[in-house]
């Protein structure tokens, strides 16, 4: 009996070990991070990625800086998404803001800059906030970045609970938000 339990608890360790081991091997290290709209300089590509119909509230705009070794592409369809090359800085940030900002239950948009490992701007991400009535979150948007090469992969979800409501599970809302 002794001898098994050990056993057990071996297999069970190895198996922490390993899938702790994968996670760390997942991460990227890509992560985002507040930033003021002036400190935005210099020209990028325009992505605007959603609001192709009035249900579309999968709506984010991604600002990748023109130059550097990394090129942001949105893990979805072309036809989800539109692509501005050579746009200013302040331009780029102002077809953003309209961008996100259709949805009549808008509040305000949160920018932030989009980082590598080492802490270098590779871009920025504009997504919209909501008034928390509506979804019962203001950030409704779970976004994943993840490298492959000198490329960033976009992934644009809903986070869980919004999509329980918009398959008719009624809204719920989490206290902790």
């Amino acid at each position: 009996m002794k001898r098994e339990l050990l056993r057990m608890c071996g297999v069970l360790a190895v198996l922490v070990l390993f899938l702790s081991g994968c996670a760390g091997f997942r991460q990227s290290g890509i992560r985002t991070q507040s930033v003021r709209p002036e400190e935005v300089t210099g020209t990028y590509t325009l992505i605007l990625h959603g609001a192709q119909h009035i249900e579309d509230i999968k709506t984010v705009a991604f600002l990748d800086r023109e130059g550097d070794q990394y090129t942001l592409q949105p893990y979805t369809p072309e036809f989800e998404y539109t692509v501005r090359r050579g746009v200013p800085a302040q331009e780029a940030l102002a077809r953003a803001q309209r961008f996100v900002s259709w949805h009549s239950d808008f509040s305000r948009a949160q920018l932030s800059r989009i980082v590598d490992r080492t802490g270098a701007v590779i871009g920025y991400e504009m997504r919209p906030l909501y008034m928390p009535f509506t979804f019962g979150h203001t950030d409704i948007l779970d976004i994943d970045y993840w490298t492959r090469g000198s490329t960033v992969n976009i992934s644009v979800r809903l986070i869980p609970s919004v999509e329980r409501i918009r398959e008719g599970g009624g809204l719920f809302i989490d206290i902790g938000d």
